[in-house]
């Protein structure tokens, strides 16, 4: 890598960042609770839930081998993505 690709590519995470992605690594993408449940209604996306503790579920979407994820406490699931399923 150049300092000019790694340049833009920082640059490129950084608007993501602003955008609501929180992190990625490999294939996996942590976006924000609001942002993911906005591009699940507007896109209509299948999506899988799982239970991770007493207190909190992973919501996850796949598309074009890149997996999308969120995780946020029950009641907050219950709230934001129940009325979506």
């Amino acid at each position: 890598m150049t300092l000019e690709q790694l340049q833009k590519h920082a640059q490129a995470a950084k608007e993501a960042n602003d955008l609501g992605i929180s992190a990625m690594w490999g294939n996996e993408v942590l976006v924000k609770p609001y942002v993911f449940l906005d591009i699940l209604q507007t896109h209509n996306l299948a999506r899988s839930v799982s239970q991770i503790d007493n207190n909190q579920v992973q919501v996850k979407t796949s598309i074009n081998g890149l997996n999308y994820f969120t995780v946020v406490r029950k009641d907050i699931y219950t709230k934001m993505f129940e009325k979506t399923a």
